[in-house]
C-alpha cells in the first residue's frame, strides 16, 4: 500500500506539473507565466527526488499536506509543522 500511495503521489505532481504548463501557455502576464514555469518545474523534481531549494522544499511540504488530506479521506487532520521538516533547507 505504501507504494502505491508513493507512486500516485509521484503521479499527481507530475499531473499538477502539467497543468502548470498548461496555464503558464495561456497567461499573457510574464510574472504570471514565470510562476507557473517555476511551480512546473519544482512538480516535476518533487517529492520523487529531493529538495534542492526553498521552493521545492515549499512543493513537497505542500504535496505531502495534500496526500495526508485525501488518505484521510477529506477528514480535517493536523497540520505538520513547516520548520522541522524544512529547516534543513533553509539554512543552505
Amino acid at each position: 500500500m505504501q507504494l502505491l500511495s508513493t507512486m500516485l503521489t509521484i503521479r499527481f505532481a507530475h499531473r499538477y506539473a502539467e497543468k502548470a504548463r498548461e496555464l503558464a501557455s495561456q497567461t499573457s502576464c510574464p510574472t504570471r507565466k514565470a510562476e507557473l514555469q517555476q511551480i512546473a518545474a519544482n512538480c516535476d523534481r518533487v517529492p520523487e527526488f529531493g529538495a534542492r531549494n526553498f521552493w521545492e522544499a515549499c512543493q513537497s511540504f505542500w504535496f505531502l499536506q495534500i496526500m495526508v488530506q485525501i488518505e484521510s479521506n477529506g477528514h480535517p487532520s493536523p497540520q505538520m509543522p513547516f520548520r522541522p521538516i524544512h529547516v534543513s533547507i533553509l539554512k543552505r
